[in-house]
């Protein structure tokens, strides 16, 4: 399932429009189902090594950098029990949109997943 996060300056009532959509898509999951959501999250989560309040959420691997979506998204999955996968391996890149202006890479992509579906997953990767 994809999935796009609305910007961090986005107003507070499309955050809730996005969380809500996205608990209703996450409880259609059965029981065998392994759940995994290809999201444009508009945030840079950093890792797990530099973050506090979501840290369960987050792998280890990745670019540490965050921005203001970062909390907001990473807190949600936490208290979901999710992590995103992509973050878990490691991998040549993890930049998956770079700045026109700058040009310095960020990683706002991500496949999400239950923890507990974590150890029947071997990578991640987004084409």
């Amino acid at each position: 399932m994809p999935a796009h996060v609305p910007i961090g300056v986005a107003r507070s009532e499309l955050w809730d429009d996005f969380y809500d959509c996205l608990d209703r898509c996450c409880a259609r999951k059965r029981q065998n189902d392994i759940l995994c959501i290809e999201c444009d999250t508009n945030s840079r989560m950093g890792t797990s090594i530099g973050t506090i309040e979501y840290r369960s959420a987050t792998g280890h691997f990745g670019i540490p950098h965050v921005n203001n979506s970062d909390q907001r998204f990473g807190s949600y999955l936490a208290a979901q029990n999710c992590v995103a996968l992509t973050m878990c391996f490691r991998k040549k890149s993890y930049g998956t949109w770079t700045h026109p202006r700058s040009k310095f890479l960020h990683q706002i992509d991500y496949i999400i997943t239950e923890k507990s579906e974590f150890a029947r997953l071997c990578d991640a990767v987004l084409t």
